[in-house]
């Protein structure tokens, strides 16, 4: 397996998403979220060379910008980016179940 990067992403994720993810791991090895934050990963995929990136996530505050009293409690892996046309993963069973709720 290629190394991991030097480098990591902190990442915002709504707790009903983290919570919901836990469903979709007793099947599946990962769990896909969305973002709408393209050009990040963009630019992310153009500096790990392939490799695997730390991706280190914090409970996101839906209208408020990250505060230092926030806490990671959460990690995994950033292994790429997959596209779709209406920016949904395209394959349902990586997606937690919460965001299928919300978007049908």
């Amino acid at each position: 397996m290629p190394e991991p990067q030097p480098f990591a992403i902190l990442a915002p994720v709504p707790l009903v998403h983290l919570e919901s993810s836990a469903e979709v791991l007793v099947a599946q090895v990962s769990v896909a979220f969305g973002s709408n934050s393209y050009e990040v990963f963009n630019k992310v995929d153009g500096l790990r060379d392939g490799n695997r990136v730390r991706v280190l996530i914090y409970v996101s505050h839906e209208g408020a910008e990250a505060q230092p009293s926030y806490m990671v409690k959460w990690r995994g892996w950033y292994v790429g980016q997959v596209w779709n046309d209406d920016g949904r993963h395209p394959e349902e069973k990586f997606r937690p179940p919460s965001a299928t709720r919300l978007r049908g």
